[in-house]
């Protein structure tokens, strides 16, 4: 990393273009950041029959703005997901309420 950060002084180039030098590459893409926003399967201690779902930012002219797109998304969906867990969990109260009025119901008859 120093012999890069060299080569970059010296050229006076952003690092990634150093590298693409080095590497004879003329064209480079743009990295894109990753968000799981849920994991799942055996190791997380819930009921996910998959593994985890990611999203990627893809399309941004800079990867501080897929950054900040992937971030904003996820905080958001956050927030969703924590609503509809309350919903569900509101629901399934509910239910269970309406089961339990339905046994008392069906013993009285």
């Amino acid at each position: 990393m120093a012999a890069c950060r060299a080569g970059v002084a010296e050229k006076e180039v952003p690092l990634y273009k150093h590298i693409a030098d080095l590497a004879s590459k003329t064209s480079y893409h743009l990295l894109v950041p990753a968000f799981t926003l849920t994991g799942g399967g055996n190791h997380a201690g819930n009921n996910l029959a998959i593994q985890e779902i990611m999203i990627l930012r893809v399309g941004a002219k800079k990867f501080e703005k897929a950054l900040q797109i992937g971030a904003e998304t996820y905080h958001h969906l956050k927030v969703e997901l924590r609503l509809g867990e309350c919903i569900m969990r509101l629901e399934k109260q509910l239910a269970e309420e309406r089961v339990a009025r339905l046994e008392i119901e069906l013993k009285t008859c």
